[in-house]
């Protein structure tokens, strides 16, 4: 939410798409229900930064912000984890891939001939790494 407020402040015109895991689509669930779920129960994941429940100020200014919510399989997020690590040469976090995950998987949804995502962490382990690459 924080982002989506500055991007929408620096460029009222801009839309912008967030990106949860089906593990714990806390936030999406808040938007769709009309309310902020504090706690929210999480599935198994290798997304666990992005999981837990949704702050009432983070809700209260995602109304105005956000233009779309996607959710993305674990599959989805942990392929595009592969996939930058071996093509682009980046490493992050599973969690962090759900965005790449969005564009490569839900390229309707996301839109825009023009698209910047965010990836913020590289907080993955040699063992999950390893397990995504063999895997995907």
């Amino acid at each position: 939410t924080g982002i989506a407020v500055y991007a929408k402040h620096a460029n009222p015109g801009i839309r912008v798409v967030g990106v949860q895991t089906e593990a714990c689509p806390a936030m999406w669930a808040s938007w769709r229900d009309g309310r902020f779920y504090s706690e929210y129960p999480v599935a198994e994941t290798r997304c666990d930064a992005t999981v837990g429940g949704v702050g009432a100020l983070a809700y209260m200014r995602l109304r105005d912000v956000m233009d779309e919510l996607i959710v993305v399989s674990e599959d989805e997020a942990a392929s595009a984890c592969a996939w930058l690590a071996r093509e682009e040469k980046l490493v992050a976090e599973v969690a962090s891939c759900m965005t790449v995950a969005a564009v490569r998987n839900h390229r309707e949804q996301v839109g825009g001939t023009r698209v910047a995502l965010v990836l913020s962490g590289g907080n993955i382990d040699g063992a999950m790494l390893d397990e995504v690459l063999r895997l995907y």
